[in-house]
């Protein structure tokens, strides 16, 4: 039974990191619409935090990467910051 409650367990944790980065890009999409101005960019979620896009419970060191593609429109790249404060 140990290994039938173990693989639970990590698809359940697979299934939350998932959610937590498309949650994550979502906020980057969010943040985008009202900073036209800024794109393209990368965005820590230290920021997106900061400025109230996003609430994380727990220590993610993560940003996205917003490029602009040959649509004329941007693409929204979940990444693991560099650095130790989310910076990328």
């Amino acid at each position: 039974i140990v290994p039938v409650v173990d693989k639970s367990v990590k698809k359940g944790q697979t299934t939350v990191d998932n959610t937590t980065k498309e949650n994550i890009v979502v906020a980057a999409r969010n943040w985008a619409a009202d900073n036209k101005d800024k794109l393209p960019t990368i965005i820590s979620l230290k920021e997106l935090e900061s400025e109230g896009y996003i609430e994380i419970k727990k220590e993610i060191n993560a940003c996205v990467n917003i490029t602009e593609n040959e649509y004329n429109s941007y693409d929204y790249n979940y990444e693991e910051c560099k650095g130790d404060n989310n910076d990328y």
